[in-house]
């Protein structure tokens, strides 16, 4: 990766541990070190929509390698790749999904070589009592009421609306937990909705 890109992605300082279930709000403190984090998702949670247009145009980009928790070679060279995990289970696109970047989260889904089969796998993702764990893109999405990116999903041919999480929350019910009136209006007239379908306690939305 060349170090203009490098230097781009570095500019903004940006927070080591963020948490999907509300907006980024900048700390009074300065944050600590930034620790195991992409230059792809440092730009990412920043916003730079330059340096993420850069990155993922980048030659060096191996969007094929994952799981920075099993600490894979392509963890310890620090490549930006679109599929990395963070410590948490999060790949770029959560990240930007997190932060309500949906400019950078349709730049995301258009590159081809994105995982949109991945799910995070600890209990990073938590709003209201909904646990996100084992969530996927769709599932954060229709979280923080990203309409286009869930439009765009729901018409994918490799997503399935009705995929639970852990405690089998549906995309459909954790926007229409959360209030996105455009988002559970778009699902109610899609052909492959299972609006019936419950969580775990058998909860419908």
């Amino acid at each position: 990766m060349c170090q203009a890109v490098r230097m781009l992605a570095s500019q903004t300082t940006v927070p080591t541990h963020y948490s999907m279930a509300a907006p980024y709000v900048a700390p009074s403190q300065p944050p600590a070190p930034r620790l195991n984090l992409t230059p792809l998702m440092m730009a990412v949670m920043s916003g730079n929509d330059l340096a993420v247009h850069e990155l993922l145009h980048d030659p060096c980009v191996d969007v094929n390698e994952a799981d920075a928790v099993r600490r894979c070679p392509s963890y310890r060279r620090w490549h930006a790749f679109v599929n990395l995990v963070w410590m948490e289970g999060n790949t770029a696109i959560f990240l930007a999904c997190g932060a309500r970047q949906e400019t950078i989260v349709l730049q995301l889904l258009a590159h081809p070589g994105l995982d949109l089969d991945h799910s995070n796998h600890v209990l990073a993702l938590v709003s209201h009592d909904y646990e996100l764990e084992l969530a996927t893109v769709f599932h954060v999405a229709c979280l923080h009421g990203l309409v286009d990116t869930v439009r765009y999903l729901a018409s994918h041919a490799h997503v399935f609306i009705n995929q639970g999480n852990c405690v089998g929350n549906t995309g459909f019910i954790i926007a229409a937990a959360h209030n996105h009136v455009q988002i559970v209006s778009y699902l109610l007239e899609h052909d492959s909705l299972d609006a019936n379908q419950g969580d775990d306690v058998r909860c419908h939305a």
